[in-house]
């Protein structure tokens, strides 16, 4: 079983980090393989931060998991679908009114 704080994709020793040419070697033959030639690793990062916001996330949360040193630079991977800001706003209503509320 791998430690908690294993990395996800470690280099061959199974402790240190994935060179980056190995990376985009592997993400190159995996975004072909399902016929996605725009997917980039930074697109993939961008979701995963994005998607970590929406389950809730702290701003300071998000700064550890994507690396940056300020909170403005976290800031740009927070912006909202308009669907979730939708949803959410129904949430408040009926949280405000007392009304059973739906599943998030």
């Amino acid at each position: 079983m791998r430690e908690r704080e294993a990395l996800l994709f470690p280099a061959r020793d199974g402790h240190s980090p994935l060179n980056d040419s190995v990376l985009r070697v592997a993400h190159n033959k995996g975004k072909a393989a399902i016929d996605m030639p725009g997917l980039t690793i930074h697109g993939l990062r961008h979701t995963s931060a994005t998607l970590a916001a929406q389950l809730g996330a702290t701003l300071a949360e998000l700064q550890a998991r994507i690396g940056h040193s300020t909170p403005n630079m976290a800031m740009r991977y927070q912006h909202v679908a308009a669907e979730r800001d939708a949803q959410l706003a129904a949430r408040m209503s009926a949280f405000a009114t007392g009304a059973p509320r739906a599943a998030p």
